[in-house]
């Protein structure tokens, strides 16, 4: 029998979801994870974190998640924003409330100086560094609508 490679495509949920990003920068850099399309194009970038659970402050939320996914320890800052954000992928709707705090990592886990790859759950998922000017320029896209009038 053959070896099968699967690929598990992300798609939103089917249903509303509150998330908490935190805006991590250094040197005029942004801590990002890379979004893909299908083909594996870049089609933009979202800052690290992730879902909030029932009974977790979206402080808690982004502080586990960091834990979790980068093995890396933050200090949750100020909450800049809650954003609405509906969006499509690949042909799904999407809708998240976004909750922003800026953040600062205290001990780097697996927060590599560049580009590096995360692996949970069967997907892999690039983070990256990317300069802010970049996201100014309009040289890359920045994920959710509303996180650039932040920076």
């Amino acid at each position: 029998m053959a070896d099968e490679t699967v690929t598990h495509h992300w798609r939103p949920s089917p249903y509303p979801r509150c998330i908490a990003i935190g805006l991590i920068k250094d040197n005029g850099r942004l801590l990002c994870a890379e979004v893909t399309c299908d083909d594996g194009g870049i089609k933009g970038y979202r800052p690290l974190g992730g879902g909030i659970e029932i009974g977790e402050t979206a402080a808690d939320a982004l502080a586990r998640e960091f834990k979790e996914e980068v093995r890396a320890e933050v200090k949750v800052g100020p909450r800049r924003a809650v954003l609405e954000n509906i969006f499509q992928h690949e042909g799904a709707l999407g809708h998240e409330i976004v909750f922003v705090h800026e953040a600062v990592v205290i001990r780097p886990g697996l927060i590599q100086p560049k580009r590096f790859l995360l692996e949970e759950a069967g997907r892999v998922t690039a983070l990256d560094w990317v300069p802010l000017d970049s996201f100014k320029s309009g040289q890359a896209v920045l994920f959710p609508d509303g996180v650039l009038a932040l920076l």
